[in-house]
Parts: structure tokens; C-alpha cells; sequence
């Protein structure tokens, strides 16, 4: 009977240290890698003016229009060599603008002259802003933040970096060395007309986005 209970006691001490080992190996990683928020707001900090032209070399007496989304890790450890991009351009409707090329984008912290482009870390509940789009009083065109933005030290390839007015569907990724991708669906709509003629919202799916501009039509009736 004794030996019985000396078994049965080994046999659950067995298994809780399977299962304590299998939590330290397969679960508390999870549990404490780092993890991507990506958030817009339709005000400052996300939205800025500034003086100078960002468009060209010329920084004299201009006044510009800055819309950066906000990077956030949401996760208990740190996100290591982090990085954003503009994966692809759509219109309204989801069909992809093919003069387009994959872009990275700028975090506000770092220097636009890095070759490549700086990526950074997040400590947990850190954020830092990237720029993603930009343009200027007077100017028809929203500028993308990317890596073909006339400030950075990269050899033009001769793809298109600006959007004429009208609405568009961004998708955008952020990457880290030890972070799962995250992509969000920028609902975009450019009016063309001054400096804040312009809505941008963030959406988890393209579905999402494609709606949110279907509604935007429909109130614009």
C-alpha cells in the first residue's frame, strides 16, 4: 500500500516537472516576447506642422504637414533592430498602383541621411513615431516618408513617391529582429487643397479599409 502511494506521488511529481518544463520552453517565451501596436490619431503629436520644405533641398519660409503613425511595443521585452515599411499602394478598392516599390520609412529619431535607414529598439511599453507621409502649402502631392525621399542618400531609382489627390488604401508593416510582423491598412484620402485636406485612419484589414472609404463616398453625397 505504502509503495502504491510512493508510486503514485513520483508519477505526479513526473508530470508536474514535464509540464513546468514545457511552460518554460514553449509558453513563457510567448508570454514575454515583444509585440507590436501601431496606432493614428488624427492630432498632434501624430499630425505636425513645421516650417521649412521637406519636398526639396530649399528650407526657406515653408510651412509643412507631417502625419506619422505611432510605433508602440506592447510587449515585456525588448524589440530589437526595428523597422517600418510601406509594403504596397492600392486605390479604394484593393487594386494595387504598380509604379510603386516597397518603401522604408523614416523614424523621427533617426538621421534621413543613414544608408540604410536606422532601425531602432523598443523597450517594453517604449514608442517612437515614424513618418509616413508629408506635404507642403501650395503643393497638390502627399509625399511618401520612404527611402526615395529627396533628403535621404539613396540612388533614385525612378519610382513614383508622391499621390495625386483621391483615396488609396496603405499597407504598412513593421518588422523587428525577435518581433512578429505587424501590417496595418491606412485608409488614406487626399483632397489636394491646403495643408490638412487629408484623413487617415488605421485599420486591421483592408476589408476595414475598403469600407471605411465606401462610407466616406456615401457621406460625401
Amino acid at each position: 500500500m505504502e509503495m502504491g502511494i510512493w508510486i503514485a506521488v513520483g508519477s505526479v511529481a513526473t508530470a508536474v516537472i514535464v509540464l513546468l518544463n514545457l511552460f518554460l520552453i514553449f509558453i513563457k517565451p510567448r508570454l514575454e516576447e515583444p509585440k507590436f501596436t501601431v496606432e493614428f490619431e488624427a492630432h498632434e503629436p501624430f499630425c505636425r506642422e513645421t516650417e521649412g520644405n521637406p519636398l526639396t533641398s530649399d528650407s526657406r519660409g515653408v510651412t509643412a504637414y507631417w502625419l506619422r503613425v505611432r510605433v508602440k511595443n506592447s510587449g515585456r521585452s525588448v524589440a530589437k533592430y526595428c523597422l517600418g515599411k510601406i509594403i504596397e499602394v492600392t486605390d479604394s478598392e484593393g487594386k494595387a498602383i504598380f509604379n510603386f516599390d516597397p518603401t522604408v520609412l523614416h523614424w523621427v529619431a533617426t538621421d534621413w541621411g543613414a544608408v540604410p535607414f536606422l532601425t531602432i529598439d523598443l523597450n517594453p511599453d517604449d514608442y517612437e513615431y515614424m513618418d509616413t507621409f508629408v506635404t507642403q502649402f501650395n503643393y497638390d502631392k502627399v509625399r511618401l516618408c520612404g527611402d526615395q525621399f529627396e533628403w535621404a542618400r539613396y540612388e533614385p531609382r525612378g519610382i513614383k513617391n508622391s499621390l495625386e489627390p483621391g483615396k488609396y488604401i496603405i499597407h504598412l508593416s513593421v518588422y523587428g529582429a525577435n518581433v512578429k510582423p505587424k501590417t496595418k491598412y491606412l485608409s488614406l484620402i487626399w483632397g489636394g487643397k491646403d495643408l490638412r485636406d487629408i484623413l487617415l485612419e488605421v485599420h486591421d484589414s483592408i476589408r476595414e479599409a475598403k469600407a471605411r472609404l465606401r462610407q466616406e463616398n456615401v457621406q460625401g453625397k
